[in-house]
């Protein structure tokens, strides 16, 4: 990512959750902005949230398992 202060298309003021601009293009690299608008992540800070929760072995990220560890013993139950 190399841009996380900046969304990717042009924002309408208005109250409540800023949209962006009908008509505008969006910028034309999405994978380098953390943001799509004021509030939603792009898909590639949602993919690095999945890839950390499905494999990470970090406690900060996942506690007390990761999903691929849940997604094994699902085998061994059922």
């Amino acid at each position: 990512l190399k841009v996380i202060n900046e969304s990717c298309c042009v924002k309408v003021k208005q109250l409540g959750n800023p949209k962006c601009e009908e008509g505008v293009e969006p910028c034309a690299d999405r994978r380098s902005y953390a943001y799509y608008d004021a509030t939603h992540p792009t898909e590639t800070v949602y993919r690095q949230i999945c890839e950390r929760a499905y494999a990470s072995q970090l406690i900060s990220d996942v506690y007390p398992f990761n999903v691929k560890h849940i997604a094994s013993l699902r085998s061994e139950y059922f």
